[in-house]
């Protein structure tokens, strides 16, 4: 494929990488499985425009580490750029090219993250597995593409399928059919789109939107803006160049990456139920409480600090959680508040609560590592003056921390009282896999409180380990 206003060849197999290097839309998307060459496409994008000295482009994964991981964007960018006389700055990630073009990879790790690129103008940006990224760091950054160079702002994604979130959200209706497969006669296909407040309104054409602008919402032909959008499906069978022995490894996945990463198919979601289900838990009435039979109570939290607003819709939510530990060695699930506020606000929320329940029970905090993390735990003791606060490390991946609790609850030793919240707390455990995709403040308000509750000291999640080899007080040698 060749660009003829610039003096760079780009080569790649035909078939969907092509189309969507050559998709003429404002915004396209390509994705639908693994192997299809999506990260190695959206590094050959912005070699079009790196004989223009201005020309700007941003690549993004979600985390910084994911950039230089073997196989990642800088990885692979160094096979090709160089070629082009592309010269790498690793203490930036950017690459510069003799016009002076540059092109920069970068992680957004955190929702505000895209602030730093407040006003910054850009011809290209580029999501690598945009699944990964909240809504608003895609949306916020549509704000910084600009045709300052007589290059036309454009937006590029890369993505696998994800059974639910907003990226399924965005295509669901017109490009996937019922049973969640890219529909093969959209693939590639442009539409065109109008945002009007929360509301996405998709048209046939740029004229219908225009019309429908101005006939249906009333506005004035200037402020018709609509934008074109192009979702291209990718699949293995598109890049033999990985061969045999690729297709042999998606083979030997789990049945639910099997269906996303090779099958590409966006409805399938297996992974409810992994490391949880709420059948095994006993769900009782308040009064079946021991309340004089506990050998600890705890209150663990899990902190957040924005409301949902028009930039961040679903934001995390603040968590206490309220647990206990029996003389039998069973563990209770008591109460649960889960409410989402600003940061004023929640600590109010927590100290009435501490005053309800009483200065015996020990509220559970988790201090973030650096700097910031230890000012906001000292925040939450002097807010929680004249109770006990002890401070929950988090040292461990959410999901090591998490699989002791649900180890209980699959051997029948977590009861759960029944109360309104029962719902939200179950949904949320059961959907949680541990790969940072999907809510989980219940989740490691669980972990952190039933750690305390068997006196901080991490109980197996194998049963045949030799117990009398483990120390600390906890419920395995009571």
């Amino acid at each position: 494929m060749e660009d003829n206003d610039q003096n760079v060849t780009i080569r790649s197999h035909p078939g969907p990488q092509t189309d969507y290097l050559s998709s003429p839309a404002d915004v396209v998307w390509f994705g639908g499985s693994a192997g299809g060459g999506k990260s190695y496409a959206l590094l050959l994008i912005p070699l079009r425009f790196i004989n223009v000295p201005d020309y700007y482009c941003l690549l993004f994964r979600r985390h910084q580490t994911e950039v230089s991981l073997p196989g990642g964007l800088v990885d692979e960018s160094k096979k090709i750029y160089p070629l082009l006389g592309g010269e790498y700055y690793s203490a930036s990630k950017t690459w510069i090219f003799p016009s002076g073009a540059k092109i920069v990879l970068r992680g957004l790790e955190l929702i505000d993250d895209v602030f730093q690129y407040k006003g910054v103008q850009v011809n290209h940006i580029g999501f690598d597995e945009v699944t990964s990224f909240d809504e608003f760091q895609y949306t916020y950054l549509f704000s910084r593409v600009r045709s300052t160079n007589k290059i036309r702002g454009r937006v590029f994604a890369t993505t696998n399928p994800q059974s639910e979130g907003w990226v399924k959200d965005w295509i669901k209706d017109l490009w996937l059919d019922e049973d969640g497969y890219v529909k093969p006669d959209m693939s590639g296909k442009v539409m065109w789109y109008l945002r009007l407040g929360d509301d996405v309104h998709w048209y046939e054409t740029r004229e219908e939107a225009v019309r429908s602008g101005v006939e249906d919402f009333g506005l004035e032909p200037s402020e018709v803006l609509p934008t074109s959008f192009s979702f291209v499906r990718s699949s293995l069978s598109d890049n033999p160049s990985l061969g045999a022995d690729y297709k042999a490894k998606l083979l030997s996945m789990p049945e639910k990456d099997r269906m996303e990463l090779l099958s590409g198919c966006w409805n399938f979601d297996s992974s409810r139920g992994i490391y949880f289900k709420r059948d095994w838990v006993d769900l009782i009435e308040p009064t079946q409480v021991p309340l004089t039979k506990f050998k600890k109570v705890v209150i663990s939290v899990d902190l957040a600090a924005s409301p949902p607003s028009s930039n961040n819709k679903d934001p995390d939510w603040s968590v206490f959680l309220k647990m206990g530990l029996d003389e039998h060695g069973y563990v209770y699930v008591l109460d649960m508040v889960r409410f989402r506020d600003t940061i004023g606000n929640v600590k109010k929320e927590m100290r009435r609560y501490a005053e309800k329940n009483g200065t015996s029970i020990p509220w559970i905090i988790p201090m973030d590592p650096g700097g910031h993390g230890k000012h906001a735990f000292q925040d939450h003791v002097k807010n929680l003056s004249g109770f006990v606060v002890k401070k929950a490390k988090t040292e461990k991946s959410k999901l090591e921390r998490f699989l002791p609790f649900a180890s209980m609850a699959e051997h029948g030793l977590v009861k759960v009282v029944k109360y309104d919240w029962n719902n939200a707390f179950f949904q949320e455990l059961e959907g949680f896999i541990g790969d940072g995709k999907r809510k989980d403040d219940i989740v490691d308000a669980c972990s952190d409180g039933f750690k305390e509750l068997n006196g901080g000291v991490q109980v197996p999640t194998d049963f045949s380990l030799n117990i009398s080899s483990m120390t600390g007080e906890n419920i395995w040698n009571m």
